[in-house]
Protein backbone atom coordinates (compact mmCIF):
# COMPACT_ATOMS: atom_id res chain seq x y z
CA UNK A 1 0.00 0.00 0.00
CA UNK A 2 1.28 3.47 -0.89
CA UNK A 3 1.33 6.34 1.61
CA UNK A 4 1.43 9.90 0.25
CA UNK A 5 2.16 13.12 2.10
CA UNK A 6 1.61 16.52 0.52
CA UNK A 7 3.15 19.75 1.78
CA UNK A 8 2.37 23.23 0.45
CA UNK A 9 4.45 26.22 1.55
CA UNK A 10 5.30 29.60 0.01
CA UNK A 11 3.92 28.62 -3.38
CA UNK A 12 5.80 25.30 -3.44
CA UNK A 13 4.24 21.84 -3.37
CA UNK A 14 6.13 18.73 -2.25
CA UNK A 15 4.46 15.35 -2.67
CA UNK A 16 6.19 12.35 -1.08
CA UNK A 17 4.97 8.80 -1.68
CA UNK A 18 6.33 5.69 0.09
CA UNK A 19 5.44 2.20 -1.08
CA UNK A 20 6.73 -1.38 -1.10
CA UNK A 21 8.76 -2.24 -4.17
CA UNK A 22 6.95 -5.58 -4.62
CA UNK A 23 3.59 -3.83 -4.92
CA UNK A 24 4.64 -0.68 -6.75
CA UNK A 25 2.93 -0.33 -10.11
CA UNK A 26 3.46 2.74 -12.28
CA UNK A 27 0.29 4.79 -12.30
CA UNK A 28 -0.74 6.67 -15.45
CA UNK A 29 -0.68 9.96 -13.55
CA UNK A 30 2.86 9.27 -12.30
CA UNK A 31 4.08 8.35 -15.78
CA UNK A 32 2.50 11.51 -17.16
CA UNK A 33 4.19 13.68 -14.51
CA UNK A 34 7.58 12.11 -15.16
CA UNK A 35 7.32 12.55 -18.92
CA UNK A 36 6.48 16.24 -18.56
CA UNK A 37 8.89 17.13 -15.73
CA UNK A 38 11.86 19.42 -16.37
CA UNK A 39 14.05 16.91 -14.47
CA UNK A 40 13.30 13.23 -13.94
CA UNK A 41 15.69 11.34 -11.66
CA UNK A 42 14.47 7.75 -11.33
CA UNK A 43 17.31 5.92 -9.62
CA UNK A 44 17.53 2.14 -10.13
CA UNK A 45 16.48 -0.06 -7.23
CA UNK A 46 19.14 -2.15 -5.51
CA UNK A 47 18.80 -5.87 -4.65
CA UNK A 48 17.94 -5.09 -1.00
CA UNK A 49 15.53 -2.23 -1.77
CA UNK A 50 12.05 -3.35 -0.77
CA UNK A 51 10.84 0.22 -0.21
CA UNK A 52 10.41 2.98 -2.78
CA UNK A 53 10.29 6.74 -2.20
CA UNK A 54 8.86 8.92 -4.96
CA UNK A 55 9.03 12.72 -4.85
CA UNK A 56 7.24 15.26 -7.06
CA UNK A 57 7.91 19.00 -6.69
CA UNK A 58 5.90 21.91 -8.09
CA UNK A 59 7.74 25.25 -7.94
CA UNK A 60 5.96 28.62 -7.61
CA UNK A 61 4.15 29.60 -10.81
CA UNK A 62 4.15 26.06 -12.16
CA UNK A 63 1.05 24.01 -12.88
CA UNK A 64 2.66 20.56 -12.74
CA UNK A 65 5.71 18.91 -11.13
CA UNK A 66 8.99 20.05 -12.64
CA UNK A 67 11.07 17.62 -10.55
CA UNK A 68 10.18 13.94 -10.23
CA UNK A 69 12.64 11.69 -8.36
CA UNK A 70 12.63 8.11 -7.10
CA UNK A 71 14.98 6.02 -5.01
CA UNK A 72 14.86 2.69 -3.20
CA UNK A 73 15.68 1.77 0.39
CA UNK A 74 15.78 -1.21 2.73
CA UNK A 75 12.50 -0.65 4.57
CA UNK A 76 12.40 -4.22 5.88
CA UNK A 77 15.81 -3.69 7.46
CA UNK A 78 14.46 -0.79 9.52
CA UNK A 79 15.84 2.03 7.41
CA UNK A 80 13.89 4.98 6.04
CA UNK A 81 13.64 7.50 3.23
CA UNK A 82 12.59 11.13 3.34
CA UNK A 83 12.54 14.43 1.47
CA UNK A 84 12.79 17.95 2.82
CA UNK A 85 11.91 21.15 0.95
CA UNK A 86 13.61 24.46 1.74
CA UNK A 87 11.56 27.13 -0.05
CA UNK A 88 13.83 30.03 0.91
CA UNK A 89 16.74 28.61 -1.07
CA UNK A 90 14.85 26.51 -3.65
CA UNK A 91 16.49 23.30 -2.43
CA UNK A 92 15.15 19.78 -2.01
CA UNK A 93 17.08 17.29 0.14
CA UNK A 94 16.37 13.64 -0.59
CA UNK A 95 17.67 10.65 1.32
CA UNK A 96 17.11 6.89 1.31
CA UNK A 97 19.07 3.67 1.32
CA UNK A 98 22.72 4.63 1.05
CA UNK A 99 22.14 7.85 -0.93
CA UNK A 100 21.72 11.50 -0.06
CA UNK A 101 21.01 14.06 -2.81
CA UNK A 102 20.51 17.83 -2.86
CA UNK A 103 18.55 19.31 -5.79
CA UNK A 104 18.74 23.02 -6.63
CA UNK A 105 16.16 25.03 -8.61
CA UNK A 106 16.98 28.25 -10.49
CA UNK A 107 15.51 30.01 -13.50
CA UNK A 108 12.99 27.26 -14.12
CA UNK A 109 15.54 24.45 -14.15
CA UNK A 110 16.61 21.74 -11.69
CA UNK A 111 20.03 20.19 -11.16
CA UNK A 112 21.70 17.89 -8.72
CA UNK A 113 23.80 20.18 -6.55
CA UNK A 114 25.52 17.14 -5.06
CA UNK A 115 25.06 13.54 -4.07
CA UNK A 116 26.88 11.42 -1.50
CA UNK A 117 26.91 7.98 0.04
CA UNK A 118 25.35 7.37 3.46
CA UNK A 119 27.05 5.10 5.97
CA UNK A 120 25.15 1.76 6.23
CA UNK A 121 21.65 3.24 5.90
CA UNK A 122 19.64 6.47 5.98
CA UNK A 123 17.17 7.10 8.82
CA UNK A 124 15.76 10.62 8.57
CA UNK A 125 15.93 14.35 7.81
CA UNK A 126 15.00 17.30 10.01
CA UNK A 127 15.26 21.05 9.76
CA UNK A 128 16.40 23.00 12.81
CA UNK A 129 16.29 26.72 12.04
CA UNK A 130 18.95 27.39 9.42
CA UNK A 131 20.37 23.87 9.43
CA UNK A 132 19.30 20.59 7.80
CA UNK A 133 20.28 17.50 9.82
CA UNK A 134 20.51 13.96 8.47
CA UNK A 135 20.47 10.88 10.70
CA UNK A 136 21.93 7.57 9.51
CA UNK A 137 22.93 4.33 11.18
CA UNK A 138 26.55 5.39 11.68
CA UNK A 139 26.48 9.08 10.86
CA UNK A 140 25.00 12.44 11.80
CA UNK A 141 25.47 15.17 9.17
CA UNK A 142 24.40 18.79 8.75
CA UNK A 143 24.09 21.34 5.95
CA UNK A 144 23.11 24.97 5.64
CA UNK A 145 19.79 25.67 3.91
CA UNK A 146 21.56 26.18 0.57
CA UNK A 147 23.27 22.79 0.81
CA UNK A 148 26.68 24.16 1.80
CA UNK A 149 28.98 24.24 4.85
CA UNK A 150 28.70 20.54 5.69
CA UNK A 151 29.97 18.76 8.76
CA UNK A 152 29.58 15.19 9.91
CA UNK A 153 29.86 13.18 13.11
CA UNK A 154 30.51 9.45 13.00
CA UNK A 155 28.31 7.68 15.53
CA UNK A 156 27.49 4.17 16.73
CA UNK A 157 24.18 2.75 17.99
CA UNK A 158 22.64 3.36 20.34
CA UNK A 159 22.84 7.07 19.69
CA UNK A 160 20.56 10.08 19.58
CA UNK A 161 20.54 13.86 19.54
CA UNK A 162 18.41 16.85 20.46
CA UNK A 163 18.66 20.48 19.44
CA UNK A 164 18.47 23.43 21.81
CA UNK A 165 18.86 26.73 19.97
CA UNK A 166 22.21 26.66 18.21
CA UNK A 167 23.45 23.71 20.26
CA UNK A 168 23.19 20.06 19.30
CA UNK A 169 23.36 17.65 22.24
CA UNK A 170 24.71 14.31 21.07
CA UNK A 171 24.62 11.05 23.02
CA UNK A 172 26.64 8.18 21.55
CA UNK A 173 26.57 4.99 23.65
CA UNK A 174 26.22 7.08 26.80
CA UNK A 175 28.99 9.52 25.85
CA UNK A 176 27.49 13.01 25.81
CA UNK A 177 28.81 15.96 23.82
CA UNK A 178 27.56 19.41 22.82
CA UNK A 179 28.23 20.66 19.29
CA UNK A 180 27.65 23.98 17.59
CA UNK A 181 24.74 23.21 15.26
CA UNK A 182 25.97 25.39 12.41
CA UNK A 183 29.67 24.53 12.34
CA UNK A 184 29.97 21.18 14.10
CA UNK A 185 32.55 22.66 16.49
CA UNK A 186 32.76 20.86 19.81
CA UNK A 187 31.47 23.07 22.63
CA UNK A 188 31.53 20.53 25.47
CA UNK A 189 32.87 16.99 25.38
CA UNK A 190 32.65 14.11 27.83
CA UNK A 191 35.87 12.07 27.87
CA UNK A 192 37.06 13.70 24.64
CA UNK A 193 34.87 11.39 22.55
CA UNK A 194 33.45 13.96 20.11
CA UNK A 195 36.83 15.31 19.07
CA UNK A 196 37.64 11.92 17.57
CA UNK A 197 34.63 11.64 15.28
CA UNK A 198 33.51 15.11 14.19
CA UNK A 199 34.89 15.93 10.74
CA UNK A 200 34.25 18.03 7.71
CA UNK A 201 31.92 16.08 5.47
CA UNK A 202 33.51 14.44 2.44
CA UNK A 203 32.16 12.40 -0.44
CA UNK A 204 30.16 15.17 -2.13
CA UNK A 205 29.91 14.94 -5.90
CA UNK A 206 28.64 17.99 -7.78
CA UNK A 207 26.21 17.39 -10.61
CA UNK A 208 25.43 20.13 -13.14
Amino acid sequence: MAETQRTEVSGWTLEVTRSWASTTQPEPSAEHEASHAVMTDLLPLGPDDDGVLRVAVVAPGEQAPSLVARLGYDAGGGFGADALLVPETSRVFLGGGTRMICYAHAEGRWRRQWEREVEVGFRGLARHGGTVVMSAELELAAWSLDGERPWSAWVEPPWGYEVDGDRLRLDVMGKRSVLDLNSGSVVADQDGAARRFVTRLGGLRSRD
